[in-house]
């Protein structure tokens, strides 16, 4: 049995990463590998820990790292990999900002790999924690021995240019469960029916109410689409600390009963089905795995150009630039108001490398690899 040590910053439903993370532990072959994880907070994620006990894994839980409680810090991973380091080939961290902390001292306690996975293409939101981020992650080349991304673009901003071409990179796909999202006109219309949007035009957009995803812009685009057609509603899924500012500046524009406000949502794969177009215009994204999703659900899409090139699989998205007016990004979502959709979309998905089936057979030939070469 082959285990490998997650080091995850939050395993939560609204985790983008962990519900990667947890995609592939779903659909990997638990005989031959198993997972454990170090975690800071489990904080919202009792069906992630509920899940990962299940399948016979172990949740363990990082101090907090200050700079007023550093040595403590060494000191109790030192402990944890001192008694727990020989079970572990490798210790595949999405918390890039310990890397360089956790990987020497994980090998001193024999873990033979430290796979540094990059989820990302900026180092955060916010300028100070951007500056912060990016100093902790410049040993993490040093000490890793594997390279990990998403996208080109994400695996870019922590390994630099040597990325494309080093034998240590991998590229490792935001892979979902294409059956889940396959475009059903039933579940459209008890969709629909179930938030009294027949005969309305959807727009839709799934993420967390922060500055990457730019809710701001996409209320104002919104504003310009209602101005054009009365019976678009805008359904926003997802919670956050901007989630008032935003909700503020739809009262301002007198849009309460046109914009609704789902949050965390366990039924996203049926919600696609209600909407007629997603706009996603997100300032940077490592991938954009709703936007795989969307298109898993022959939804249209229309998003920033910021995005990595990987997720444009279908030909009926709308690549458009973030300097472009309101107006334009309005044109653009009200071309599919009466787009028909196919249940065959999925097979681009496939083919693109985003179904998980084959993705997880993949991620364990890799840990198969590194666990028995020499």
């Amino acid at each position: 049995m082959i285990k490998i040590l997650h080091v995850i910053s939050k395993i939560h439903q609204g985790s983008g990463i962990a519900s990667v993370i947890m995609n592939y532990y779903r659909n990997i072959d638990r005989n031959k590998i198993q997972f454990d994880f170090l975690v800071s907070s489990t904080e919202g994620g009792e069906e992630y820990i509920s899940e990962i006990k299940r399948y016979g894994g172990e949740i363990y839980y990082l101090p907090k790292l200050k700079l007023t409680n550093f040595n403590n810090f060494i000191k109790e991973m030192d402990s944890f990999f001192y008694q727990n380091g020989n079970q572990y080939t490798a210790i595949h961290s999405h918390f890039y900002q310990l890397d360089g902390i956790l990987f020497p001292i994980a090998k001193k306690y024999g873990v033979k790999e430290c796979i540094s996975h990059s989820h990302n293409t900026k180092f955060s939101d916010y300028k100070v924690r951007a500056i912060r981020n990016y100093l902790m992650s410049r040993p993490l080349k040093k000490y890793s021995t594997k390279w990990m991304a998403c996208s080109k673009k994400a695996g870019k901003l922590l390994f630099g240019k040597s990325f494309f071409n080093s034998p240590k990179s991998k590229i490792l796909n935001n892979a979902i469960d294409c059956k889940r999202y396959i475009y059903n006109e039933e579940i459209r219309e008890n969709k629909r029916k179930e938030f009294g949007l027949e005969n309305k035009f959807v727009v839709g957009h799934v993420g967390r109410f922060s500055p990457q995803k730019n809710h701001k812009f996409l209320i104002n685009v919104f504003n310009k689409i209602k101005k054009n057609n009365n019976n678009a509603v805008l359904v926003l899924v997802g919670t956050g600390s901007l989630m008032k500012s935003v909700q503020d500046q739809v009262k301002k524009y007198n849009l309460e009963n046109d914009v609704l406000f789902l949050g965390q949502r366990h039924d996203v794969h049926h919600l696609l089905q209600m909407f007629d177009v997603l706009i996603f215009p997100s300032l940077f994204e490592g991938l954009g795995i709703a936007l795989v999703e969307a298109q898993a659900a022959d939804l249209p899409c229309v998003y920033s150009d910021v995005i990595p090139d990987e997720v444009n699989i279908l030909e009926s998205n709308e690549v458009l630039s973030l300097n472009e007016s309101y107006d334009v990004w309005a044109d653009a979502a009200l071309k599919y108001q009466n787009k028909k959709r196919s249940s065959s979309a999925v097979k681009e998905i496939k083919k693109a490398g985003y179904c998980i089936e084959n993705e997880a057979k993949n991620l364990l030939q890799f840990y198969m690899n590194i666990a028995y070469e020499e």
